[in-house]
């Protein structure tokens, strides 16, 4: 039973960091809707129908991680850091062309979001805040990356602090460029994509920091 009990805390040791490192990516998104509700219904509604369209992205950068995660917990278990490493460099070259591609596929769907029949007001200024958010896949990817290297090698815990921080950021930021302080004009949901995209970008040095 104690060997039991303690393999369980190992296992919750480790879970908890992932699960919140997970919800800490679902938070930028949730920081900006709840913030933007903060300018005016319309801004809300364009900041959700928005967010919906991120899912299907969100999807294949996670499936990109899991690999990179399966590959490393591989080879750092049978000692050979070095292919560890090397699966890290590789899922890092694949997650800049599959970040290019994200962004291609939102860039492309914008002049089709007429077809889902928003509000014209909110047709009229979600696209600026799509443009963003998918530039900002150049950053969200990799870091998604380097986080699963961590966690592959049971070290997920400051990875977990790095993208809390970013998190914090992100609200900070979320209040500058959506509200518009320190001469910095107000821009209500495009200002949300722009505070989102500079806090994964500075998420990411974090990440290559402690590497």
């Amino acid at each position: 039973m104690s060997t039991l009990l303690q393999e369980n805390r190992k296992t919750l040791f480790l879970a908890l960091p992932l699960i919140a490192g997970q919800l800490s990516q679902m938070l930028l998104g949730l920081t900006d809707t709840l913030m933007v509700g903060r300018v005016g219904t319309v801004d809300l509604a364009a900041a959700a129908f928005g967010n919906a369209l991120l899912h299907l992205p969100f999807s294949f950068a996670i499936g990109l991680s899991i690999a990179v995660s399966i590959q490393v917990a591989h080879w750092f278990g049978s000692g050979q850091r070095a292919s560890a490493g090397e699966a890290l460099r590789n899922g890092l070259i694949i997650s800049v062309l599959l970040a290019v591609a994200l962004m291609a596929l939102v860039a492309g769907s914008v002049p089709l979001l007429g077809y889902l029949d928003p509000p014209e007001e909110v047709l009229a200024i979600v696209p600026p805040y799509l443009y963003w958010i998918g530039f900002s896949f150049l950053a969200m990817v990799p870091t998604m990356v380097i986080k699963s290297f961590a966690e592959a090698q049971s070290e997920p815990w400051m990875v977990l602090w790095i993208q809390l921080g970013g998190v914090l950021l992100n609200i900070g930021l979320n209040a500058i460029f959506i509200f518009g302080h320190f001469g910095v004009p107000a821009m209500g949901l495009t200002g949300a994509g722009v505070a989102t995209c500079l806090a994964r970008f500075i998420t990411l040095g974090a990440l290559f920091y402690y590497l």
